[in-house]
């Protein structure tokens, strides 16, 4: 599924297996939802960061609701942001099973940059045995990043929950009810 420029997406009930690309690949867009959707081992070019889920440049409001996401070629979820404002929801969801050699790396990637800002929350939501981290947030520049992860499993992940930031970025974040087991850090 390939999206650009467009605005109100609205993916439900869909299987998107064994694409060669990204999953759902979505640029410049404003607003999307996927809900009751598995998305399992698409991608196949690590360099180009293929992954089930990869959105450049989505803004507005963004909700997963009872995704599950599985057997990349590199990430499960992907989403850079380097201008504009984007507030993500994600609900119920299963992300799983990074590859576990080189090219394997993390559940979900929340990357803002430049002027870009994401406000996150994260409910029930499990991240399990993915090779680099369940989740990583990276801010860069003037980027800002607000997340809330409330309850879910975060299991036998190299990291379960990894939070950086780069030049004069803000970043908040609320951690609660989590289960972090088998990690090497948390």
């Amino acid at each position: 599924v390939s999206v650009s420029n467009a605005a109100g997406i609205d993916l439900r009930g869909m299987l998107i297996q064994n694409n060669l690309g990204n999953g759902i690949w979505a640029t410049n867009t404003v607003g999307f939802d996927i809900s009751n959707t598995d998305l399992i081992n698409n991608g196949d070019n690590d360099v180009l960061d293929e992954a089930n889920l990869h959105f450049e440049g989505v803004t507005g409001s963004v909700e997963f609701n009872n995704l599950e996401m599985a057997d990349p070629v590199e990430s499960n979820a992907l989403i850079r942001l380097s201008s504009g404002s984007l507030n993500f929801t994600m609900i119920k969801s299963l992300v799983r099973d990074t590859p576990t050699v080189s090219t394997g790396n993390t559940g979900m990637a929340l990357y803002p940059s430049g002027t870009g800002s994401i406000t996150a929350s994260i409910t029930n939501s499990d991240f399990l045995r993915n090779r680099a981290n369940g989740i990583q947030v990276l801010t860069d520049g003037a980027g800002t990043f607000d997340v809330e992860i409330v309850g879910g499993d975060f299991n036998t992940n190299n990291i379960g929950i990894n939070i950086a930031m780069n030049g004069s970025a803000n970043t908040r974040f609320d951690i609660s009810d989590t289960s972090m087991v088998g990690n090497v850090a948390s």
